[in-house]
């Protein structure tokens, strides 16, 4: 199937061999690399990652560089997968990518690779090159450059995470707001005190926001004490609301909190213990001095 005439035929074929594992396969799927189809092809990068067939490291590399924006995008991808130990360079090289897309996906890589891969570190290039994006002319690439330079402790701009907390612009994705909403809690940003307050409490006192237990945390991090007095009412009840109160407390690290989180671990009662140790710790990290 993989040599039929039919672009679409050999795009489900390089699909089954990814569904079924098939790494024995590897070798004809690195003669797609150069199928007519542009799709095919770029199937083709998919799977060689998707199979973990590290042995077609080499066939992938040009593309790395290729002229087409969906195969650096695919074999940066693939890459990733098959040799994370070997992905500094090709980070460094897509964090200056012409296309906003690529260097998306970098930052996100990026980010990955550093918390996953015993031995990542950021060194100079990457670190600058961080920064250079967190004040990107693509807006959404400094949206994430700002999310992962802060994450790493680097000084960027934060004026991008402000306006998504405001509402003033949209996310890539659901985690973009919520590290945002989370980040601007964190270091105390008056400037995202309406967005905060809005996602907190609705327009009418109630709430739909999906990370409004967050946003709660963040106002209470802010010196609101109808917040702090809210967060520690649903400190004191049951279900999902108090989890979710305790998961919030420790992402975004208010302060008061310390003496009830430290009760409930003694007795944790429907509350998952693990979610009160991490709790705890980010309440550590929130009051350690800053990197």
């Amino acid at each position: 199937m993989l040599a039929d005439t039919d672009a679409s035929v050999r795009r489900r074929a390089l699909l089954s061999l990814a569904d079924r594992r098939a790494v024995e396969a590897s070798g004809s799927v690195v003669a797609l690399l150069d199928d007519e189809d542009p799709s095919a092809a770029q199937f083709a990068l998919v799977v060689l990652g998707e199979l973990g067939a590290a042995d077609c490291l080499e066939a992938i590399r040009p593309y790395l560089e290729a002229v087409e924006p969906a195969f650096r995008f695919q074999a940066l991808q693939a890459w990733a997968r098959l040799a994370p130990n070997q992905l500094a360079g090709p980070l460094a090289a897509r964090l200056e990518d012409t296309d906003p897309k690529v260097r998306l996906l970098a930052l996100r890589l990026l980010e990955e690779w550093l918390l996953d891969t015993p031995g990542a570190e950021l060194d100079s290039v990457l670190e600058a090159r961080v920064q250079r994006l967190a004040s990107d002319a693509d807006r959404d690439v400094a949206l994430v450059g700002q999310l992962v330079g802060a994450e790493l402790g680097l000084q960027v701009p934060h004026d991008q995470l402000i306006a998504l907390v405001n509402r003033r612009r949209s996310a890539p994705e659901p985690r973009d707001e919520q590290g945002a909403i989370e980040f601007c809690g964190r270091q105390r940003l008056a400037a995202a005190r309406a967005g905060l307050a809005s996602r907190a409490r609705g327009a009418w006192g109630l709430s739909f926001d999906p990370f409004r237990f967050q946003a709660l945390a963040g106002l209470a991090a802010l010196g609101d004490v109808r917040a702090h007095a809210k967060l520690e009412k649903l400190l004191r009840g049951r279900g999902s609301s108090r989890a979710l109160a305790v998961f919030a407390i420790g992402r975004v690290g208010p302060p008061g909190f310390r003496a009830r989180l430290t009760e409930l671990a003694s007795e944790p009662g429907d509350l998952d213990p693990e979610l009160l140790r991490e709790a705890l710790a980010g309440l550590d990290e929130a009051e350690s001095p800053p990197r």
